[in-house]
This record gives C-alpha cells, structure tokens and sequence, in this order.
C-alpha cells in the first residue's frame, strides 16, 4: 500500500498546479472542443493530457484513497486480531480522526487571517478586506464552528479555499468507519457487495462523497479477499497467458478513469465540451450539472485506483522517492499552496513582465516559467515545515486528548 502515499502526493501537486494557474489560464479548465474554437483547442485540452488541470478530479481521488487508507488497518484487525482489539482500535480510529484533519487546517486558517492583517495578500478581494484583529477573530472562530458540522456546509468561507473538502473529509471517514464496524460480523464475500451497493446508492442519488467513500472501502475490502487467496497482483501479472486479458482490461480502466477524472470544470455552467457531451446525455435532465460532472469525475478516480490496485506495474511510478516524499508532505501541501499563490504569485508575475502592457506569447511564456520556478521550491518547502511542526504534532495530540479521556 505504499503506492498510495505516492499517489496521494501526485494528487495533491495536481491541486496546487491548477491553483497556480487561477483566474488567468483559463482554457486550462475547459475541454478541447469547447466553444468557441478561437479560445480553444490548445493540446493540454485534450483527455488525457489536460489531466495535469484536473484539480476537481484530484480532489475525488483523495477521497477514494482517504478511505482505502483509513480502512486497511481496522480491516486486517478484524480478519487476524481479537475482536476487542479491533473495537478497541475502530474507536480510537474514529476519535482521533478529527483532530488529525482539523488542528492543521484551523492552524492554516489562523495563519491566513495573519498573513491578511498583515498585508501580505496581492489577490483580490483579500487585498482590500478589513485587516482588524477583531474582524480576523470573529471569521475564525465562526469558520471553525461552521466547519465542526460536517453534513452541513459552513456559511463562512474559509481564507482557504480549497478548506471546503476537511469537514466532507471528516464525514466520510466517519460513513466509512461505522460501515466498517456494521458489517464486521458478516462474511468476507458479502462485505465488498454491501458496500458497493452503498457506492452504487450514493451515485444514484448525486452523492458523490458517499461513491467514493464506499469505492474505496470496497477496493481495500476486494484487495484482502485477494491477498487472503494468495492473489498478489505481482504473482497475477507473472500469468501472463492467463491473466493477459485481465491485464489489458486493467490498463483500459485506467485509461478510462484518467478520461473521466479529466472532465472539464469550465463553464461551470454547463462543462460538459463535445468530446464528454455523451455523459452529460446518459444522465439526462434530473440532476443538476455541477453534480454530474462531479460523479463521472468520482467515477474516474474509483477507476483509477482499483486499475493502480491491481498492478504492481502501475503501481511502480508512484513509490519513486520523489512520490513518496510528495506523499508525506502531501496534505501540507494542500493546506498551504493557495496561501502561498495568493500573496506572491501576482506581483512574481509582475516582475518577470506579464502585465507589461505587450502580454506577448514570449513575455508570458518567460513570466509563467520563471514564476512557477521561484514559488515551486517556496511552496515544497512551507508544506515540509507545516508537515514536521503542525500536521505530525497533530497526531500526537490527538493521542494525548485520548489519553487524557480514558
């Protein structure tokens, strides 16, 4: 599983590489043929490779993997340990799950509010908002107590805001564990069909958090039936006139599920360019657009991890050190980036000589690359620091506050 982290770090640099490009590159955001052709049409709208835009995507596949992560220890605790060691764990588990995702993002939200006081924002509106200490007061702690009800979506906007996703996180987490603990006493081949008729449930009914929650718990529950069997994925592609033809179908799914996860995400109003208007058909008119577009692009990110699941081939690219290290820093990185792009990103921009007045191809060109090249290494690197001082120290407490309960 250690793929996993790597995957989750390629996920999470997608995220800030979409951020990076917010509110200028916006053909980024829409597909190929989208209308009109003039604004169009450039290769990294094409499926497939605009992926590297694919920043609503990235955030499905984080919850596919949220939930395969959180689900293989409490799963190998109920098939090989004793029962009370697995409730035992299951309870913890559930505890501590929410000090693990909220400590570091309040702390991000907290840092923000400084940085905005401060004066340290060139992003519009947050350069010209109110930079009064009771004003910062106020916003934090309506946000914190708006984002600790997690079925219902916060009235305050976080400074962050790609926050939005912590409470959906902490909610699925939560579906996830107690689906856990409802079907511990049923039997092993029973258990991945339970819960893919919940995937299959939340999919119907537009909830796009649930798919890909109960996805992920059905690909780790399919995977332990497997190794169970002595089934690795390394030992099946060993088979290969055998399993040729399963080999082949895995590499179309990722194929697909890449396609998917690729779904344009402009106009918001209908995203849905000429070479995806066939799933836009197959949904009909019952379902609001952002809420397709969101569960084609789940789907996508269920497929892509359970065609990286079966194939140590595929697996390989994400446990390169350079993916692994990504993986670890991976939700600093998420915290921290917009933070980062919104005070520095615009006026790096201005002194490599984007808004000049020429604006040509050359000066863009030079303006974006040299950006991009001063802000990646600050970024890595406040996500590093946040990793080591906050986030690892939030695991920690969460322990302690259990402790100190029990």
């Amino acid at each position: 599983t250690v793929w996993l982290t790597g995957l989750r770090g390629i996920a999470a640099l997608i995220v800030a590489f979409t951020h990076f490009f917010e509110g200028e590159l916006n053909a980024g955001f829409r597909g190929y043929y989208a209308k009109p052709p003039e604004n169009n049409r450039y290769f990294f709208q094409v499926p497939l490779i605009r992926i590297v835009f694919a920043g609503q995507g990235m955030v499905a596949i984080f919850f596919v993997i949220s939930a395969y992560s959180i689900s293989i220890k409490p799963i190998r605790m109920r098939d090989y340990g004793p029962k009370e060691e697995f409730f035992s764990y299951l309870s913890s588990a559930t505890f501590r799950r929410g000090f693990r995702l909220y400590i570091p993002t309040f702390a991000m939200e907290a840092i923000a509010h400084t940085a905005a006081i401060l004066g340290l924002y060139h992003w519009p509106p947050k350069d010209s908002m109110d930079r009064s200490l009771w004003r910062a007061i106020v916003s934090q702690g309506n946000y914190m107590l708006g984002a600790l009800n997690p079925i219902a979506s916060t009235k305050v906007e976080p400074m962050n805001g790609q926050l939005w996703t912590i409470p959906l996180e902490f909610f699925g987490s939560c579906i996830v564990f107690l689906t856990i603990l409802c079907t511990a006493n049923l039997r092993a081949s029973s258990r991945p069909m339970i819960t893919a008729m919940l995937a299959l449930l939340g999919f119907w009914n537009s909830s796009w958090l649930l798919f890909t929650y109960m996805c992920g718990l059905t690909i780790c529950e399919v995977r332990t039936i497997l190794d169970n069997r002595d089934v690795s994925c390394r030992n099946r592609e060993k088979q290969n006139t055998k399993f040729g033809a399963l080999s082949l179908a895995n590499g179309w799914l990722l194929l697909f599920g890449l396609y998917l996860l690729g779904l344009p995400e402009h106009p918001e109003s209908n995203p849905f360019s000429d070479e995806y208007l066939w799933l836009r058909n197959i949904a009909g008119n019952g379902y609001q657009i952002d809420d397709i577009a969101q569960l084609w692009r789940s789907l996508g990110g269920a497929l892509c991890v359970f065609a990286i699941s079966n194939s140590s081939t595929l697996q390989a690219p994400f446990m390169t050190p350079t993916a692994q290290y990504l993986g670890k820093i991976s939700f600093g990185l998420y915290l921290v980036h917009l933070m980062i792009y919104q005070m520095w990103r615009n006026p790096v921009l201005r002194f490599f000589g984007l808004w000049d007045g020429t604006n040509s191809a050359a000066t863009q060109w030079i303006s974006w690359s040299g950006s991009g090249l001063v802000l990646t290494p600050v970024v890595l690197l406040t996500a590093d620091v946040l990793t080591k001082t906050i986030d690892n120290n939030s695991i920690y407490f969460s322990r302690w506050v259990e402790n100190f309960f029990q």
